[in-house]
């Protein structure tokens, strides 16, 4: 059974103009997933208008990087409904980011009822030509606002869409980063959370003002 979603909310969708150059992530659809873990128990989730999330201050994604995320897209293949390629293995992807962070994992039904729902609400603003697609975000945090390090024991996932270019298309210069660390034996570096990005925005920064277009990261001991 489909989810509940406001005549309002389709009625955005249904207007919705996509400009000729999408960018990547640039445009978002008017409408989100978003689900609530409370003491280790998830609800059914909702949709909602796409828009600002209320978080407390001392939220612990905030002060201790309880935040993973994923990212996978949805494309027109030759068939008259939108495809998605293996969001399972994403799904198991996320749980296991979750539970590098001490965070409560994301039932992998609500993961595909999110990812789903959403792509198919989204159908009308999912493009069409070449070389683009509905780039899909779902992403889980942590919201207990006490300040003491510990993991928190509620949680709020999310499910974003974005009608979005390739990252980057053609040739490209990568610049081989020999001086900075983006994460050592035995860190987060096998695992999709802000902090692992986060620590390579630096030396990016520095390729691309050298005139690279990415860095390639070795291992730290190179």
């Amino acid at each position: 059974m489909h989810m509940s979603v406001s005549s309002e909310l389709v009625k955005k969708i249904s207007e919705m103009a996509l400009p000729e150059r999408l960018g990547f992530g640039r445009i978002k659809a008017p409408i989100m997933f978003r689900a609530r873990c409370a003491d280790g128990d998830w609800d059914k989730g909702e949709m909602l208008p796409y828009g600002p999330i209320q978080l407390d201050p001392a939220s612990k994604a905030l002060h201790y990087a309880q935040q993973i995320f994923e990212g996978l897209k949805a494309y027109w293949v030759s068939s008259d409904e939108p495809q998605l390629f293996r969001p399972e293995v994403n799904a198991r992807r996320l749980n296991y980011s979750a539970n590098r962070l001490c965070m409560t994992q994301v039932p992998e039904e609500l993961f595909m009822r999110g990812v789903e729902e959403l792509t198919r609400v989204c159908k009308p603003v999912i493009p069409r030509h070449s070389g683009s697609a509905l780039y899909l975000r779902p992403f889980l945090i942590g919201v207990d606002h006490d300040l003491g390090l510990a993991a928190s024991k509620n949680y709020e996932f999310y499910v974003l869409a974005s009608p979005s270019e390739i990252f980057h298309a053609g040739t490209m210069r990568v610049k081989v980063e020999r001086g900075a660390c983006r994460s050592a034996m035995g860190g987060t570096g096998d695992v999709k959370t802000g902090g692992n990005y986060a620590a390579s925005l630096l030396a990016t920064n520095v390729a691309i003002g050298e005139g690279h277009d990415q860095v390639l990261w070795l291992n730290p001991d190179n």
